[in-house]
């Protein structure tokens, strides 16, 4: 459309303005900046589907007049410049403000894109400083970070980030503007007191992204000012959780000391093991596994980050641990990610956690059913307060699929209206849940915290069941395998044996036959904290060189 309004000067803007900025930014991130010219400009609420119509609208008065046009597409290309500065840190020429955008670049998203770029737009035009605008940026990064940890809903974040540019104040420094337009009361920035209930309570495992809750450890790590600081972008570091996922029997003894009464310790390690205080970061993630806590430290002890230092020097690893540590962290984190204006918890507010729940109980599908642990354990909270949330809010839809940790149908429900209709097991019969003669039900049809978790789209990664090479793989078997495969099949052979390598490193395991041909069997336990569901998609037979693929799995 541009160029159908350039029919003297086209070819030479193409030249030296577009094709320039086309080939710096390449197809998506030029259609991108486009989309991001006109949010900048006020247009806030342009889906990205509705560019064409609207830059048309804004051009259309310009129809005839191709200087007004060329300078139109000249700071267009110099938005682009900018733009790439966001995409690409290491054009920002100033090092405090290249700092605080290869940050936003390393959290990830798009999110920050509309306001970062009007920043860059005031530095630019020297409306405020490079320190000014980087310290803006902190106060974005910590708005993403403080409502990640706590688990507030990202409905509308990205709405917010669009209106940021057009309600900016424009009679204060850029930081205060933002740091102001943020702490407004409907934006939800989460104040200190929430961030630190949140470290100790929340399941910080499954908040956001994979990468995002990296970079949460790396930031935390790096605030202890290490004199030999870590190449996070060499090292190659995942999060580990120190009381394992599946705890050996060893591990319930020690908590067994801490249980509140009426509390097992399977109930308190649901409650602490995906919580920020027992998560750290570490490149021997498979050496850890499940080990004792005594083994654990030796291999922390060695470790170069300084959080795994101070993990290695604790005497125990239990619930008094575990929560001192969330403590501690918490603090670091409030004076890297600052509050919002005023910093405390809105009055009169509900607490985040049972919209979770009801968000929970809505997407349970007929025929399953839930425990108040499990709800405990998705929303950070403690059976109790579920059970006295659920009983005092019995018009909550679908609150007749929250049983006891035994399956059975609590003594305390009761229905809102005190009606003697169907007890809460009819109505769950009716949709396929099964019971036994004592009332309890089918535990293959319950649904974990984890899976529930999944069903309201967070990230839930499955623990692996067994070691990358598990005690209980057959060393002969395995030998014998490898000699028919490379006696039969010698072209094949490395890449077969790379392929089951790269299988045992994503958590899975292998088995053998017992036949003459030894047949071999990738396998994997995709079950969950509770229940082991073992699969393998197929097996591999190394004389007759047949694979056979499990369809069912």
């Amino acid at each position: 459309y541009v160029f159908m309004l350039l029919p003297k000067r086209g070819e030479r803007v193409y030249q030296e303005l577009w094709l320039p900025m086309q080939q710096s930014l390449g197809p998506k991130n030029l259609e991108l900046l486009v989309w991001l010219d006109l949010v900048v400009r006020g247009h806030n609420k342009t889906k990205q589907s509705e560019i064409y119509r609207e830059q048309q609208k804004r051009l259309q008065p310009m129809a005839g007049d191709e200087d007004a046009l060329q300078r139109e597409i000249a700071q267009l290309a110099e938005r682009g410049r900018r733009f790439l500065r966001i995409i690409d840190p290491r054009q920002e020429p100033s090092p405090v403000l290249r700092s605080a955008l290869e940050r936003l670049s390393a959290w990830g998203g798009q999110t920050h894109y509309p306001l970062a770029l009007h920043l860059l737009d005031l530095v630019d035009g020297g409306t405020t400083t490079p320190e000014d605008a980087a310290e803006a940026l902190q106060y974005v990064e910590s708005y993403l970070v403080r409502r990640l940890i706590c688990q507030t809903s990202t409905t509308g974040l990205n709405r917010i980030f669009m209106e940021a540019p057009k309600e900016l104040e424009t009679d204060r420094p850029a930081a205060e503007a933002v740091r102001r337009f943020l702490s407004g009361r409907r934006r939800r920035w989460p104040s200190d007191e929430e961030l630190r209930e949140a470290i100790r309570s929340k399941p910080f495992y499954w908040s956001g992204r994979p990468p995002q809750r990296s970079y949460i450890l790396r930031r935390l790590e790096e605030s202890y000012g290490s004199s030999e600081p870590v190449d996070f972008a060499k090292a190659s570091l995942s999060v580990e959780h120190i009381l394992p996922q599946r705890p050996t029997p060893v591990w319930f003894d020690l908590l067994a000391d801490e249980t509140e009464p009426d509390q097992t310790p399977q109930e308190l390690h649901d409650l602490l093991v995906h919580t920020l205080g027992n998560l750290t970061l570490t490149g021997d993630n498979s050496k850890l596994s499940n080990s004792p806590f005594e083994r654990k430290q030796q291999i922390l002890d060695s470790s170069s980050l300084r959080m795994n230092q101070e993990i290695a020097s604790t005497k125990r690893w239990g619930k008094a641990e575990i929560l001192d540590r969330a403590d501690h962290l918490a603090e670091r984190a409030v004076r890297l990610w600052p509050g919002p204006i005023g910093g405390v918890k809105p009055t009169g507010e509900e607490w985040p956690g049972w919209a979770e729940l009801r968000a929970a109980l809505v997407a349970m599908p007929s025929g399953t059913w839930t425990t108040y642990g499990d709800i405990a354990e998705l929303v950070g909270s403690h059976p109790v307060p579920v059970g006295a949330y659920l009983g005092s809010n019995p018009t909550v839809m679908g609150a007749y699929r929250v049983l006891t940790a035994e399956g059975k149908v609590s003594a305390a429900f009761r229905w809102a209206d005190g009606s003697d209709r169907q007890s809460p097991q009819e109505l769950l019969m009716g949709e396929g849940v099964r019971f036994d003669p004592s009332g309890r039900a089918n535990p293959s049809q319950r649904l974990t915290a984890a899976e529930l978790a999944t069903l309201l789209g967070k990230d839930v990664t499955q623990p692996a069941s067994y070691d990358p090479l598990p005690d209980g793989e057959d060393a002969a078997a395995a030998e014998r395998f490898r000699a028919q495969l490379q006696k039969h099949w010698p072209e094949a052979s490395a890449g077969v044996l790379g392929a089951l390598d790269f299988w045992r490193l994503q958590g899975g395991y292998v088995t053998y036959g017992r036949h003459e041909e030894t047949s071999c069997f990738p396998m994997l336990d995709a079950g969950t904290s509770r229940r082991p569901h073992l699969i393998w998609p197929m097996a591999v037979y190394p004389v007759s060189g047949t694979v056979e693929v499990v369809f069912q799995y």
